[in-house]
């Protein structure tokens, strides 16, 4: 009873809420009779981060926090045990398609200027 007095979120609410961690994106939805879905690929991704209180540190869960470039489409993530790797996965995801788009323009500079070989 104590620990559920100290969750910041209803259990109920819980039920509502599903996220889904894909290759491409992550997806929040919500909702019991109407749903609301908030699709974020990675490339839209500002930042990640994982907030923990202590309840959270001892029992293994977190919320895992999605910053969008664009306002209003942010997933915060509430009450995901092992936090850390969800946060882990997203932050490579997004490691990866930097990298490989940082690769492509540094392939894409060194072509410039080559007309005709």
């Amino acid at each position: 009873a104590v620990a559920a007095a100290l969750m910041e979120e209803p259990e109920w609410i819980r039920f509502t809420r599903q996220y889904i961690v894909t290759r491409d994106e992550v997806i929040e939805i919500e909702g019991l009779l109407s749903k609301r879905k908030i699709i974020l690929p990675y490339q839209s991704i500002s930042e990640v981060t994982v907030r923990k209180s202590l309840i959270g540190r001892v029992l293994n869960y977190g919320d895992v926090f999605i910053g969008a470039f664009r306002s209003g489409s942010d997933i915060n993530m509430k009450g995901i045990r092992n936090a850390h790797k969800i946060h882990e996965l997203i932050q490579n995801r997004i490691n990866l398609l930097r990298k490989g788009q940082l690769e492509f323009w540094e392939v894409a500079k060194k072509g410039e200027g080559k007309v005709g070989d």
